[in-house]
């Protein structure tokens, strides 16, 4: 007959070493963890490199050239060029205006996205926002300024500030002076006296009264006066693509010829248009209509466009 205290002594001896294999087994796991975190295996690594890229410093590439801007003119274009980098989490622009110019648009170029820009009132400042989780920097920032009308700059460079998450480059524009033509007679040195014209006395026989200074019959010729785009315009992307319409002014001529906002112009009377200022000399004449290719939506639309004077 078995000993109930042998029994007893057997199964807690059994216990006892079903404890201690499991206790070892244990050991065993938290030593291969520490041993992945030690050497950056597994998980670990995975988690070691996101945070890693997620805190890589970013870069802001310099502006691509310095454009000239005519004071007073139309408004250009500067761009910032890719980087090709991730971001992460929704990233901040700053724009600053450089002395002496007002800022026209802030292009973010999200592609289908929609990119939150906000202008200040008084136009000397910008904010835009690129949202998302992560983003790809692909494609180029854009930001158009024009000369103010109400400043008196003396040319040369002026500079603000460019701004992408804390990074900053400068925003610098080369300012020329569109001085008008002294005053004075075409054709002639200055101080120099106009001598009048005689009067056409000879008598006219065709019915239609005579203008001095005219032949007989003939009706006075009016000067011509070149015609103007009324609306803000900006060089559409990527440059030398055509003009694209900010706005149009209300009550104009270039409203009643059906131009819009949005429409990109790239053809006036057989011209192609590339930038803004390739408009300046496609309109001659301010009472002539022109044929105006415009892309509108995806498609191509010709307007007959009769400009303002």
């Amino acid at each position: 007959m078995n000993d109930p205290r042998e029994t007893t002594r057997s199964f807690i001896s059994r216990k006892a070493i079903y404890m201690i294999r499991k206790s070892a087994g244990a050991c065993a796991v938290l030593a291969v963890s520490a041993a992945l975190l030690i050497d950056g295996g597994g998980s670990a690594a995975a988690v070691s490199s996101a945070s890693s890229i997620a805190l890589r410093p970013q870069s802001l590439p310099p502006q691509e050239s310095i454009p000239d801007l005519e004071a007073p003119g139309t408004a250009q274009t500067v761009t910032y060029p890719s980087d090709g980098q991730w971001y992460y989490g929704p990233s901040t622009v700053n724009v600053k205006a450089p002395e002496h110019t007002l800022i026209e648009d802030l292009d973010l170029n999200c592609g289908g996205q929609s990119c939150p820009v906000n202008i200040a009132k008084n136009r000397r400042s910008a904010t835009g926002i690129i949202p998302g989780v992560r983003w790809n920097f692909i494609r180029p920032l854009h930001v158009s300024v024009i000369a103010d009308p109400n400043a008196s700059p003396a040319g040369g460079l002026v500079s603000g500030t460019f701004t992408l998450r804390g990074v900053v480059q400068p925003l610098t524009v080369r300012i020329t002076l569109n001085t008008p033509d002294a005053p004075g007679t075409p054709g002639t040195a200055p101080d120099t006296p106009v001598t009048p014209s005689t009067p056409d006395m000879t008598p006219d026989t065709s019915g239609t009264p005579s203008t001095p200074g005219t032949a007989p019959g003939t009706a006075p010729v009016t000067p011509s006066t070149p015609g103007t785009v009324e609306a803000r315009l900006k060089n559409a992307t990527p440059r030398g693509s055509g003009v694209e319409v900010v706005n149009v002014d209300l009550g104009t001529r270039t409203q009643a010829s059906g131009l819009q906002r949005g429409d990109i112009i790239t053809q006036v009377g057989g011209t192609p248009i590339r930038t803004v200022n390739d408009l300046e000399g496609a309109l001659p004449d301010s009472r002539a209509t022109y044929p105006m290719t415009v892309k509108r939506g995806g498609t191509s639309a010709v307007l007959q466009f009769t400009p303002d004077s």
